[in-house]
């Protein structure tokens, strides 16, 4: 029995090919992110329900992401707010002029980014207090968010699981 080489050199090839391809696929981020509500036991009442939304986000992949924003869909509208929330260190009241130059320098990637390496988890929570940030006002009629996804710094959107059943929850606490 002999053996052809070239034979030999092609399943070689088609070998290393499969493990280079199977490499490259485990080697990258693999963001997921999922949502559930939760309640707490505080209230205006003794015994009242509280509930919030707390979405989950986990890096289960090898290289780190690099997350930017929240972004929200209602029908044919987007809209985001960025991962990161704006930390302002003082209590006092700032001037409209330090508050602008502080909105403009956290509407960079660099301040507003959220660096996940692998096996990271983050949880965001909203509050029915919180619910403004999920309604698009600039246009009539108003609409509130339907979908949610995460957003990286390379514009890959994550879709974030059981997202609309969440908000409607959280809404309908709003509203009560």
């Amino acid at each position: 029995m002999t053996v052809d080489l070239p034979t030999v050199a092609i399943c070689l090839s088609v070998a290393s090919l499969v493990l280079s391809v199977l490499n490259y696929l485990r080697d990258r981020a693999q963001v997921r992110a999922w949502s559930e509500v939760v309640i707490y036991m505080q209230g205006p009442e003794p015994d009242s329900e509280t509930p919030s939304l707390r979405i989950r986000v986990a890096n289960l992949g090898r290289r780190p992401a690099v997350l930017l924003n929240l972004v929200m869909v209602a029908g044919k509208h987007t809209w985001f707010r960025p991962i990161k929330a704006l930390a302002v260190e003082d209590d006092e009241p700032l001037e409209s002029s330090e508050a602008i130059k502080l909105l403009r320098a956290h509407a960079l990637a660099q301040n507003s980014a959220l660096k996940l390496t692998e096996g990271d988890v983050v949880d965001l929570q909203f509050w029915p207090d919180d619910c403004p940030n999920f309604i698009f006002f600039n246009v009539d009629p108003i609409q509130t968010a339907e979908k949610l996804y995460i957003e990286d710094c390379a514009g890959r959107r994550y879709r974030i699981k059981n997202d609309s059943n969440n908000l409607r929850k959280l809404f309908k606490a709003w509203h009560a």
